[in-house]
C-alpha cells in the first residue's frame, strides 16, 4: 500500500516552553520635573500596586490601564507637545489612584469617580473647607486645608485627560 505525500511532510509540532518568550512591562512616561531642563523617562509601575506603593499587593487589572496611559504619554510627547504637561496628568492620576485605594473604590469605575469628582466628592469637601481669610500661618498643626474652585478645575481637567489615556469613556 502508497503512503501519502502528506504524510511523509507533515512535522511534529514543537512546543517552546521558555521564559524567553514573556515581555517585560515597559512602564516608563517621558516625565519633566518642574526645575530641571531635560526630559527623562519615569517609570510609573508602581500605579499597578495598591496606594501606589510597590510594597503592597499587586493589582493586576491595571496593568491594562497604566500600559494604555504610557501609550498615549509617549505619542503626545512624540507629537511634540509638552513632558511637563505629562507630568501634571500622572501626578493627577496618581493621587486618584491613592484616593480610591484609600477609600477601596475601583478606580476605573464610574463609583470611583464619583467619590474623588462627583456632587458629594472629596473635591467638592475640599472646596468647602477652603477659607481665604484665613492665613497660612493662622492654622493649627493637623487642620485640612481646602483648596479653591479654580484650582478643582484644573485637576479634573488633568484628570479626565489621564484617565482618558488610561482608555476610560471620560466626558464632561
Amino acid at each position: 500500500m502508497a503512503k501519502s505525500k502528506i504524510a511523509k511532510q507533515s512535522k511534529v509540532i514543537k512546543h517552546v516552553r521558555s521564559n524567553q518568550n514573556v515581555v517585560p512591562l515597559n512602564l516608563e512616561i517621558p516625565y519633566k520635573h518642574k526645575k530641571s531642563i531635560q526630559v527623562q523617562q519615569f517609570d510609573v509601575s508602581h500605579l499597578l500596586y495598591f496606594g501606589a506603593n510597590k510594597e503592597n499587593e499587586k493589582i493586576s487589572s491595571r496593568a491594562i490601564f497604566i500600559r494604555s496611559f504610557c501609550k498615549k504619554a509617549h505619542q503626545y510627547v512624540s507629537n511634540g507637545k509638552s513632558a511637563r504637561s505629562v507630568a501634571r496628568y500622572y501626578e493627577s492620576l496618581r493621587a486618584y489612584l491613592a484616593f480610591c485605594d484609600a477609600l477601596n473604590v475601583e478606580p476605573f469605575s464610574e463609583s470611583g469617580y464619583l467619590k474623588y469628582a462627583g456632587n458629594d466628592g472629596e473635591l467638592r469637601r475640599r472646596i468647602k473647607i477652603f477659607n481665604p481669610s484665613k492665613r497660612l500661618w493662622e492654622y493649627n498643626h493637623g487642620d485640612e486645608l481646602g483648596i479653591k474652585e479654580s484650582t478643582v478645575s484644573g485637576l479634573l481637567s488633568c484628570l479626565r485627560i489621564g484617565l482618558e489615556w488610561c482608555g476610560l469613556p471620560v466626558s464632561d
